[in-house]
């Protein structure tokens, strides 16, 4: 039997491999934010753009069906030896002040019992 460039089986299925075009990053170039929003891209690529002006850098990628969405990252130096300062998640002396303590909260229930005692009794002062 002659195929006669048929690319599928017996049953009349083709079977020739697909190709989807792979994610593909471009290289690092200088440009201005105007022009790398300019800058057409193919459908699933990617570039990445150093502004030449100022200090960002911008990550453009193209999705499959060529849609384009670019981010703005700002350069900062990372010391080898620099601390890392310290995150505030705790509560200081002075923060505690603003809140009342068990003790206030235990003398506030014995003041509001007695008085509803002394309501329950009927003598209201």
């Amino acid at each position: 039997m002659f195929n006669y460039g048929f690319t599928g089986n017996a049953y009349g299925v083709n079977t020739t491999p697909q190709y989807y075009a792979q994610p593909a990053t471009k290289s690092i170039y200088y440009a201005s934010e105007e022009e790398i929003r300019a800058y057409i891209l193919q459908p699933n690529n990617q570039i990445m753009a150093i502004d030449r002006e100022k200090p960002f850098f911008y990550i453009k990628s193209a999705d499959n069906l060529g849609r384009s969405t670019m981010s703005k990252y700002k350069f900062e130096e990372v010391r080898e030896n620099a601390e890392i300062p310290p995150k505030n998640d705790y509560l200081t002396k002075e923060d505690l002040k603003g809140f009342a303590l068990k003790s206030d909260v235990e003398e506030l229930k014995k003041l509001i019992e007695t008085k509803k005692a002394v309501q329950v009794n009927g003598t209201n002062h």
